[in-house]
C-alpha cells in the first residue's frame, strides 16, 4: 500500500535498485534515494534521464545477471559504495537543489 515517509527504509538500506524500463520525465525516486545517500544501481533508461554515468554517480543494470553482479559489487566494495554515494549526492545539490529549481523558474518565466 501507500506509504507517505519512506525515510525509514532509506536510512536502513545500504543501497537502492532502479529497474525501470519504461518512463518520462525526472526518476523522483532516484533522486530521492540519492539525496538520502543511498547509492544506486539503476537500467540504463534511467541513468540516461539522470545524465548519470556507469560508474560515476551509478552503476548500470543492463540484464537480469548484469543488475545481479553491479548489486552484489556494490554492496561488497566500500570504496565503491562511497563513490557512488558520494558522486550522486554532488550531482543532487548541483542539479535539484531549491536554488537551482528557483532559478530555472525564474529563468523560464523572466523573472
Amino acid at each position: 500500500g501507500c506509504i507517505d515517509d519512506l525515510s525509514e527504509y532509506y536510512n536502513n538500506s545500504k543501497i537502492f535498485v532502479v529497474p525501470t524500463r519504461f518512463c518520462a520525465g525526472i526518476p523522483i525516486k532516484a533522486t530521492e534515494v540519492a539525496s538520502y545517500g543511498l547509492p544506486i544501481v539503476a537500467s540504463k533508461i534511467v541513468a540516461e534521464q539522470l545524465n548519470w554515468k556507469d560508474g560515476k554517480e551509478c552503476l548500470v543494470g543492463e540484464n537480469p545477471q548484469d543488475f545481479a553482479e553491479k548489486i552484489i559489487r556494490l554492496y561488497s566494495d566500500a570504496e565503491l559504495w562511497n563513490k557512488i554515494k558520494n558522486n550522486a549526492a554532488e550531482k543532487i545539490k548541483a542539479e535539484y537543489s531549491p536554488k537551482v529549481f528557483e532559478e530555472s523558474v525564474r529563468k523560464a518565466f523572466s523573472i
